[in-house]
């Protein structure tokens, strides 16, 4: 598996090549000081943890796409564009509930 901190990099790394980011302007920020340690985490945990979160964000994605076709078909106009904010639930800090287990 690959950590956080490599993916990371990675995704930071292909958004400037991609010409999205520049790298001058945008330097990659220090990691959150409240993350741990890839390599001391609990790693199955971590591996469950964010296929949840990905299941998660799948299914709001769908839903928000049948919602606008509902819209579209009623022929309701938006003139506000929808946004879903599920940045608080990616946080690499401990789960909301307590300490990872280990």
């Amino acid at each position: 598996m690959m950590g956080w901190d490599v993916m990371r990099k990675r995704r930071y790394q292909r958004q400037i090549e991609m010409g999205l980011i520049d790298p001058e302007r945008y330097p990659l920020s220090d990691t959150d000081s409240d993350s741990y340690d890839w390599e001391t985490a609990d790693q199955d945990f971590e591996d469950h943890r964010m296929a949840v979160y990905a299941a998660m964000v799948d299914c709001v994605d769908q839903n928000i796409g049948r919602l606008l076709q509902t819209l579209k078909d009623l022929k309701v106009a938006i003139a506000n564009p929808i946004k879903a904010d599920l940045q608080p639930a990616a946080n690499s800090s401990a789960p909301p509930w307590g300490a990872a287990p280990g």
